[in-house]
């Protein structure tokens, strides 16, 4: 396994059971879950009503997973970063841990209804984006890419879920 999976206490694993296959048939490695990850209460922003993603992803950055392998967190809360409204995910660039939050993939977050297929291709895309800059990639400018930066919906939806050349 070189692929770990964990989901933050504020959100059920069984929501997303379809997560480790997704991850595997893209990385083509093993994937397993690793279990829950303590909910950092300081990283609420009560004026925003958001949380510090940076403060969700040192949590991660404290598990111990095997040499060589990647943390995936996922969280159902709203988060943002410096200088942006919102984010999707975090990554330590070329590090061991990052981070997608779902709440934002959701359509009902958007007062639509839920469409789990939706939801579901948009929380893979994310997640293989944020591991992508685990394993160093940066942002590509092929909209097409899963590695180009999604600053909408609109984008995760219109990118595929697999790494250009």
């Amino acid at each position: 396994m070189s692929i770990y999976v964990a989901n933050f206490d504020d959100i059920p694993k069984e929501e997303f059971l379809f997560l480790p296959g997704a991850l595997e048939e893209v990385f083509e490695t093993g994937v397993a879950w690793m279990g829950t990850v303590p909910h950092p209460p300081e990283a609420l922003d009560s004026w925003r009503n958001q949380f510090l993603a940076d403060k969700f992803l040192r949590e991660l950055l404290s598990v111990e997973i095997p040499q060589k392998g990647k943390l995936l967190g996922v969280t159902g809360v709203d988060l943002y970063t410096h200088g942006l409204n919102f984010v999707f995910g975090q990554a330590a660039m070329g590090g061991k841990a990052c981070l997608i939050s779902v709440i934002r993939l959701d359509p009902r977050f958007y007062g639509q209804i839920m469409d789990r297929e939706l939801f579901a291709q948009r929380v893979i895309k994310e997640a293989v984006h944020e591991l992508g800059h685990c394993y160093g990639l940066e942002h590509c400018r092929d909209r097409t890419c899963v590695m180009c930066f999604s600053n909408s919906l609109r984008d995760t939806d219109a990118k595929g879920k697999n790494f250009c050349r």
